[in-house]
């Protein structure tokens, strides 16, 4: 009977004690009692008795002490990435008043008054990005999340929910207040995901003429700014050339839609699929559109409103920006303070026989071999270049060279998948 209430006692106090009750602030006389019970327990049982209600409160299979060394160690952790957090927060705030924001933003409203709403939907993303720095809040919570896992996993394989994920962030609800946050582009993205070419109701015929100019500034958009993210792998060794004691080194790459494809076009071919009507003739059908381009619907231009248009066998024209096979990258060896050590390569996309393009460097010399062995040398992207036009004979596109900055560029090894 002893042993039952002793039990009892024991189980009622360390869950307390858990849940948040500090022993301090227990009575004297409790305090006194616990201690006598305590007392008869042999170390290994009063460790198998802490152990056990741990893990019942949820701290894992744990000791008092290698709790609160896991407590401890999250809690150092947090205070660094509370830190580091406050100061992304502290950083949006001066965002907000300097130049570089205010100047975007103007250009944003410039490009939404003169209704050239892919540049607004540009511009408006530019100005969201600097000033609510979502993925870096998101990024740096991830960190935080990823630290404290491998800390508690490295001390007890416990619950996949645990006690110990209540220590959170301090500023942790700031990041989805920015994810909430209202904001011109979300505005403006919705207006014409929702079939409306811009603010004003209009009637069916101005409804078709301004989705007409929309499309067009999207294509126009399309052609500054490009369609394609590209990732560049690294060098790897080809054929060695023994009578000139030089090698062939190769990068392989790959494209895809870039965030200005994503939050631009995208968003205008959303709206177009809903807008548009069987009797609009002049204009492609939606499902058709980017590939089609509306600027070169009509005409055999090859390049007009600002738009490139690739002219191919029949007189529609197509998006050069669109699906990436209209690129033709410069490249370029450098060294680690990025002074050049190997002359530009240029390489195409559409005349690759392979899923990765790539581009080819021949004659380098032992030291340049050596450096690159060392990682002191490696590929750069120095030039984008989009053609359009008609190739009537190889090398006869016109091209458009896009400036390096409105490029979505990464470099790191390529997967198998992407080679292959």
């Amino acid at each position: 009977m002893k042993r039952i209430i002793f039990t009892i006692l024991l189980k009622v106090f360390v869950v307390g004690f858990l849940s948040g009750c500090v022993l301090g602030d227990l009575s004297p006389s409790l305090n006194n009692m616990v201690s006598d019970l305590t007392s008869s327990l042999t170390p290994e049982e009063r460790e198998e008795k802490e152990k056990s209600a741990n893990e019942e409160a949820g701290y894992g299979y744990v000791t008092n002490e290698e709790r609160d060394n896991i407590i401890s160690q999250i809690n150092t952790l947090k205070a660094e990435y509370d830190e580091k957090l406050l100061g992304i927060i502290n950083a949006e705030e001066k965002t907000l008043e300097s130049s570089e924001y205010i100047n975007i933003l103007n250009k944003a409203k410039s490009s939404e008054v003169k209704k050239e709403y892919a540049y607004a939907l540009y511009w408006y993303r530019q100005a969201d990005k600097m000033a609510l720095q979502i993925e870096k809040k998101e990024k740096l919570l991830q960190e935080y999340y990823d630290k404290r896992e491998k800390i508690i996993r490295a001390v007890y394989r416990g619950y996949y929910k645990s006690k110990y994920d209540e220590i959170k962030l301090e500023n942790e609800e700031n990041i989805q207040k920015s994810k909430d946050a209202t904001s011109k582009y979300k505005e403006l993205k919705k207006l014409i995901e929702s079939g409306k070419p811009g603010h004003a109701d209009v009637n069916e015929f101005a409804l078709h003429d301004e989705w007409k100019v929309l499309l067009i500034n999207a294509e126009k958009f399309g052609t500054e700014y490009g369609g394609c993210s590209f990732v560049i792998g690294s060098l790897k060794k080809g054929e060695l050339d023994y009578a000139t004691k030089t090698a062939t080194y190769f990068a392989n790459f790959t494209f895809g839609q870039s965030e200005n494809y994503l939050n631009v076009i995208s968003v205008i071919r959303n709206g177009y699929v809903k807008a548009r009507k069987a009797d609009w003739k002049d204009m492609p059908r939606s499902d058709s559109w980017p590939l089609y381009s509306v600027a070169g619907f009509s005409n055999n231009e090859v390049f007009t409103n600002g738009v490139a248009i690739i002219r191919l066998n029949s007189n529609k024209g197509y998006s050069a920006f669109h699906n990436g096979l209209f690129y033709r990258l410069s490249l370029n060896i450098v060294d680690e303070n990025g002074r050049q050590l190997v002359k530009p390569v240029s390489a195409q996309a559409k005349s690759a026989n392979e899923k990765a393009p790539k581009a080819v460097f021949k004659g380098i010399s032992p030291a340049i071999m050596d450096k690159i062995a060392n990682g002191t040398a490696k590929v750069n992207l120095v030039g984008v270049y989009l053609q359009y036009g008609k190739e009537t004979t190889p090398g006869s596109f016109k091209e458009k060279e896009i400036p390096l900055k409105n490029i979505q560029t990464e470099y790191r090894e390529l997967t198998y998948r992407e080679l292959f």
